[in-house]
């Protein structure tokens, strides 16, 4: 499943935080499933998801 841009401006960290947890339920729950969430925003994705769980492309670096 792939996600892209949650928390541009029409979502509030309040919904963004809402769904990442969702989604997080969901893959617990789904085994084999992966879910790829691509954002402008890092912070906002690791303070939920934590690090272990992110891979962030560093300014104009490519992510693989």
């Amino acid at each position: 499943m792939i996600i892209d841009s949650p928390g541009a401006e029409e979502v509030s960290d309040i919904d963004l935080a809402a769904l990442l947890g969702e989604l997080q339920t969901i893959a617990k729950e789904t085994p084999g499933l992966q879910i790829l969430v691509a954002s402008a925003n890092p912070p906002a994705i690791v303070k939920q998801l934590g690090m272990d769980w992110c891979r962030i492309a560093e300014k104009d670096a490519y992510l693989w």
